[in-house]
């Protein structure tokens, strides 16, 4: 925006500004709803954007979203000393979960169980490091006898995304919220008429419009610290209780689950060698 910012026009400057000042004015509003409040054109605002190197208003508003969850100024304290660092990380954490714990209420996680329990299979699908909680929850569900596939290939993500209908649904992972590709996954799952469960950190986010459940603590954007890897703890928090809570509503199911697994785990430990 800065380099080209002389060579906008004074419509074109009112979008800029906003972008520079309060990006999430942005982010969290349709193009007519921007339109309105700035009391310029959309497609004023359409132009602005492709000025700028984006295809549309959509791309734009995602890239927006994403300097606000890593911003390029980095967080000076970090660099304070070993013991700073060990303190900021925990309170990081403990601030973490104590608002998910007070954001998301538990009639959150039975409507998403019972999403899940209704399903003949479900796919879970994450990207990146996303991916990463995705195999987390591949393993809670597994462990609970649900029928699950965990689709970490981008291609047949798409694919799986086309087919999702009927018995079947998807649980989506997107820390940021903001990556275009699962976002993708969402919206053609919500076109095909299937039913979605989004894991994220952020409600105010593309991603959250796209699925048909979120599941996510925070209103909007921030950032802990550069690589939002504190995020995690929270979304860790609620696979579980996601997990307690398909707990609760399968009753003698999970029972039976659990006995089989230790009857085939046992003989994996050390402890059940030892006379």
């Amino acid at each position: 925006i800065s380099n080209l910012y002389d060579k906008m026009s004074y419509s074109e400057h009112i979008l800029a500004d906003e972008a520079l000042a309060h990006p999430e004015n942005i982010v969290y509003k349709s193009i007519h709803e921007l339109a309105d409040s700035l009391h310029i054109a959309p497609s004023t605002i359409v132009a602005t954007t492709k000025k700028l190197g984006y295809s549309g208003f959509r791309e734009f508003k995602i890239a927006l979203a994403s300097e606000m969850i890593n911003p390029i100024s980095q967080n000076q304290d970090v660099k304070q000393g070993e013991e700073s660092i060990f303190v900021k990380v925990i309170t990081s954490n403990i601030q973490g979960l104590e608002e998910t714990l007070n954001s998301l209420p538990q009639s959150y996680f039975d409507e998403a169980a019972s999403i899940i329990s209704e399903s003949k299979m479900i796919y879970i699908m994450g990207i990146g490091t996303s991916g990463i909680i995705a195999r987390e929850l591949h393993d809670y569900l597994f462990r609970l006898g649900i029928e699950c596939s965990i689709i970490t290939d981008q291609h047949h993500q798409l694919l799986v995304a086309n087919r999702i209908e009927g018995d079947t649904s998807a649980i989506l992972i997107s820390q940021s919220g903001v990556n275009k590709d699962i976002i993708k996954i969402g919206e053609m799952i919500q076109h095909k008429g299937g039913k979605s469960i989004g894991i994220s950190n952020f409600l105010n986010t593309p991603f959250a419009k796209s699925v048909n459940t979120i599941l996510a603590p925070f209103k909007s954007p921030t950032a802990f610290h550069e690589n939002n890897f504190t995020m995690r703890i929270p979304m860790m928090a609620i696979i579980e209780n996601l997990y307690y809570t398909l707990s609760k509503l399968l009753a003698d199911r999970y029972q039976s689950s659990v006995e089989e697994n230790k009857k085939v785990i046992i003989s994996t430990s050390i402890s059940a060698q030892v006379e």
